[in-house]
């Protein structure tokens, strides 16, 4: 057999593999292309949304500098922050689409196990690195993605996110759902009768945690863990200084300020780093709604 016969064979094979890839049932089922909606459907959904208005509500407006960018202030109005917000959605490009469509494959390659991520449909929606720290972020059913993250390289990191970002998709499907699981696997996690003085001002009002206030009791003690955002962003624990009983309880070094974003970061970490003990046991807790 000659050397350009083998050649036009491999091409026939790779071309029935990438169709069947792309057609057969069984693979449409697994939602692998994602749905990519362009800013004036973005527009039209955001401005429906109930999450998103309460959201543009509740924001302190202390913290419109940081969330624009420093391209608005605590004197501008409401509206105004609202029409910024979504002047902010962009269009996506051919090249884009086909990078996340990619890394939703290879991820699923990594996490077929986690059913109800994938019969979950992947939507996305693209904006200005201007926006909330160019971080992703979700709003209703929707991924919210920053061009920066966009394109980044697709290694471990890229997959981890797309990943984290879905959990908090499923987390807001199922809210009662979550906290119940929450509570009853994390019983050290209770939720705040009453705000401190002064919690709200300095806490990062963000869309994937608006459900503010929360302690984790922890040997006796009692942590208020909250996500600062004066002076850099970072989490924090607002009644006590951070100690050895409460470093040895987490399973991540960050990401722990709201139940919500300590068990998604979690479980978007579990497929990457299953030999982890601490990481290993949310994932066995919580692997029935995931």
């Amino acid at each position: 057999m000659s050397i350009w016969l083998l050649i036009v064979l491999l091409l026939i094979g790779i071309y029935i593999y990438y169709f069947y890839l792309t057609t057969c049932e069984c693979f449409k089922n697994l939602n692998y292309q994602g749905d990519f909606i362009n800013p004036t459907e973005g527009t039209e959904y955001l401005k429906n949304l109930e999450e998103f208005n309460y959201y543009i509500r509740n924001t302190p407006k202390e913290q419109y500098s940081f969330i624009s960018d420093g391209l608005l202030n605590e004197n501008n109005t409401e509206e105004e922050y609202r029409k910024f917000y979504l002047s902010q959605l962009r269009p996506w490009l051919t090249i884009e689409i086909s990078k996340i469509n990619k890394g939703l494959i290879q991820l699923y390659k990594e996490t077929d196990y986690y059913k109800r991520t994938w019969d979950t449909p992947w939507r996305f929606i693209k904006f200005s690195d201007k926006l909330e720290g160019g971080m992703p972020f979700t709003l209703g059913n929707v991924i919210m993605m920053p061009e920066k993250i966009i394109n980044r390289e697709i290694d471990e990191e890229y997959l981890e996110t797309l990943l984290h970002e879905k959990m908090h998709i499923l987390q807001k499907e199922n809210k009662d759902l979550w906290y119940q699981y929450i509570y009853q696997k994390l019983p050290w996690i209770k939720k705040l009768e009453n705000l401190p003085k002064g919690f709200k001002e300095n806490y990062l009002f963000n869309p994937d945690g608006v459900d503010i206030g929360w302690k984790y009791i922890i040997n006796g003690k009692e942590y208020i863990p909250y996500l600062k955002w004066k002076g850099g962003v970072s989490p924090g624990i607002y009644n006590r200084e951070m100690d050895e009983d409460f470093r040895e309880k987490m399973p991540v070094n960050n990401s722990w300020y709201h139940p919500m974003e300590l068990t998604a970061t979690v479980l978007s970490k579990y497929p990457f780093n299953e030999m982890d003990s601490k990481i290993k046991k949310y994932f066995e807790m919580f692997k029935e709604i995931v």
